[in-house]
């Protein structure tokens, strides 16, 4: 292989790397932002209607730590 070629071929496998790297980060970000890499569990909590407080989509904390939402 030549010198010209190698350089060529170099070139053309940057910017191949250039346009696969930013948009294997944003697949990425997306996932994480939808939590398709999570593993979640349906869980039933049936209480008085007194003192209710579960919201749609409220964060559910143990400890002060967000482990999950209703």
């Amino acid at each position: 292989m030549s010198p010209r070629t190698a350089r060529t071929v170099r070139r053309r496998a940057a910017g191949v790397a250039f346009l696969l790297v930013p948009a294997v980060l944003v697949w990425v970000s997306v996932s994480v932002y939808d939590k398709d890499f999570s593993d979640d569990a349906t869980v039933t909590v049936r209480t008085g209607p007194v003192g209710n407080e579960m919201h749609d989509n409220a964060d559910v904390k143990l400890r002060g730590v967000v482990i999950g939402q209703v």
